[in-house]
């Protein structure tokens, strides 16, 4: 094993320090070349989103909200590559915490200018829902025929949540509804996210609730000792 990349040595050092963790790595199916990793920074500290163009050999930073790099700029729980309608993009799931700005950005790399345009994701525009724009989203997770994009964690009061986007191009954000579940016995929010067998699941804890759409209903799937967290 080697390091191929340290933020907090060379030139990202001026804004990383040793606390900083990788919580995401993610390269692309269509171009190996393309390789994204999301950090963040304990505290009040901020991570950001850097960007191989080599297959991983080299990285720079990508600015989400940040006006120059190398800066602190958001923390970044996860990405995911999706193909919707024609393009080839990256969502970027951020935390809210600490002043963070939350929910998804939207990575489209052009390869003719070996250059990325970024743009976020969940204005009112991108949303057919009102308010409920205070998230840190945690998981990303592309149901198994890459059709829908689902994106789940919680919101600024730790109430679990779970978004979903059809990824044809055209469609915006939906929040799905989770009034079924006992949302109330749960502050952590959601934790990680799957999709199999056309159903979304997701951990609250020590539980694991999944939506059958063939149903179009809610079940608890399994329940780890009181105290587990999944």
């Amino acid at each position: 094993w080697n390091t191929v990349f340290d933020p907090v040595a060379g030139s990202a050092g001026v804004a990383f320090h040793y606390g900083t963790k990788f919580k995401t790595v993610e390269q692309s199916p269509t171009d190996p070349n393309i390789v994204l990793a999301g950090a963040i920074q304990e505290g009040t500290l901020k991570g950001g989103l850097f960007a191989s163009q080599d297959g991983g050999n080299t990285f720079t930073q990508i600015a989400l909200t940040a006006s120059s790099t190398p800066s602190q700029d958001e923390d970044v729980m996860d990405i995911e590559f999706v193909q919707e309608g024609a393009d080839e993009v990256a969502y970027v799931a951020l935390s809210y915490d600490d002043a963070g700005t939350g929910n998804v950005f939207k990575i489209v790399h052009d390869a003719s200018s070996a250059s990325f345009t970024v743009t976020y994701n969940f204005d009112a525009a991108d949303c057919d829902f009102t308010g409920h724009n205070e998230n840190t989203l945690v998981d990303l997770q592309l149901s198994a025929d890459g059709t829908t994009l689902f994106a789940a964690g919680r919101d600024a009061s730790s109430t679990p949540v779970l978004y979903a986007k059809d990824m044809d191009g055209a469609s915006n954000w939906e929040r799905m509804d989770m009034t079924a579940l006992p949302l109330s016995d749960y502050d952590r929010g959601i934790s990680a996210l799957a999709f199999g067998n056309n159903r979304v699941f997701i951990s609250l804890d020590e539980d694991i609730y999944f939506y059958d759409f063939d149903n179009a209903a809610w079940s608890l799937g399994y329940s780890y000792p009181e105290g587990t967290q999944i």
